[in-house]
């Protein structure tokens, strides 16, 4: 059955139209009628319709979602693509063990309730990701970080990832982030994959045991002074290294306040070394051990020499503080420990690394 429309239009997009009609030896009604037809084949064809869909306002979504069996049925070559729900637009109950998933991320201060979204087929979940929004001192920046991006491995197509990566810049677009970054290790998505996407390596760091040698000491304890403060005193200082965003790890030590011990290290020498050492226990591999994180002044981030001097002071506050048998560790630049060889291979429980997209 054929109906009518009727439409306004300028003046000049009248004109253009009539020329064009006549330039296909047709009547403009007809014109009119073959450029919308065509058009609506061109989008249902289009390889990124899903893409485009998404792009649209989330309620959009989810009628899609609520008539996806049909549309598979009519579109069986798009049956592995996925779609991104927000999870607060998903009104059925969520599994126990993704409830607690979602408790974990709550428990780290990541977990943004307007930017946790599930990934689907229409039919199931298939994974999730997760994104807030950091701004830091350089050179983190203003940045959107992925930190949960889980997705069963036969749906990691790169058609389906490159739709996952355009959503996150077009949301790191709008909150003026210049950025994507991601911890790789937060990710069931390989290096390569993300490398193949655009993100690069920012920083490694390694997880260290501490061996503390009295007898090899470069420090004395005559030059030392500490002192016991807070995480509110933090101020200027930047931790040597990162494995999530600042205002997590703050947060963290926040709500955990008896749990941990917060001191400023002066050393006098040849120049001042200043730091500031957090304390914490932190099971890693099933065995426990005192986990040390070290904060520096801006300006000696990527000072070497001087970061290998705190690990050095840090190695004297262990042997006077803590029992020789109690496990420690503490997190290290990577690069800082390829250069200047401070502990061997053997040493490293482990590697996380740090990548970024330019979102320009």
């Amino acid at each position: 059955m054929i109906k009518n429309i009727e439409i306004q239009v300028k003046d000049e997009t009248y004109e253009r139209l009539k020329r064009e009609s006549i330039n296909y030896d047709m009547d403009l009604q007809s014109y009119i009628s073959m450029l919308i037809e065509q058009d609506y084949h061109n989008i249902r064809q289009n390889h990124n319709y899903i893409e485009e869909k998404v792009k649209k306002p989330l309620q959009k979504i989810l009628t899609d979602l609520e008539t996806s069996n049909t549309y598979h049925k009519e579109n069986s070559n798009l049956f592995n693509k996925v779609l991104l729900l927000p999870l607060r637009k998903y009104n059925k109950a969520l599994s126990k063990e993704f409830s607690r998933i979602i408790e974990y991320y709550k428990s780290r201060d990541l977990y943004d309730e307007e930017n946790f979204y599930l990934i689907t087929d229409g039919k199931r979940i298939l994974g999730y990701m997760g994104l807030n929004i950091s701004e830091e001192d350089a050179p983190y920046g203003r940045y959107i970080f992925i930190y949960a991006l889980s997705l069963y491995r036969e749906y990691q197509s790169i058609g389906n990832l490159k739709y996952i990566v355009n959503f996150v810049q077009s949301i790191g677009r709008q909150s003026q982030c210049y950025s994507i970054d991601i911890l790789l290790e937060n990710s069931n998505v390989t290096y390569n994959q993300l490398n193949d996407l655009g993100f690069l390596l920012f920083t490694s760091t390694d997880i260290i045991k501490i061996k503390v040698e009295t007898d090899k000491a470069e420090v004395s304890i005559c030059n030392l002074k500490t002192e016991a403060t807070d995480i509110e005193d933090l101020g200027d200082f930047l931790p040597i290294c990162r494995t999530e965003p600042l205002k997590s790890m703050i947060s963290q030590w926040q709500s955990k306040k008896e749990m941990i011990e917060v001191h400023r290290a002066i050393y006098e020498d040849e120049e001042e070394i200043e730091f500031i050492y957090v304390r914490e226990d932190k099971s890693f591999n099933k065995t426990m051990y005192n986990c040390f994180t070290l904060f520096v002044r801006p300006k000696y981030l990527y000072d070497d020499k001087y970061i290998h001097k705190v690990l050095s002071v840090l190695e004297l506050i262990i042997s006077e503080n803590i029992d020789k048998y109690t496990r420690s560790i503490v997190v290290i630049p990577r690069t800082l420990n390829k250069n200047s060889s401070i502990y061997n291979e053997d040493d490293v429980l482990d590697t996380l690394n740090w990548l970024r997209k330019n979102n320009s």
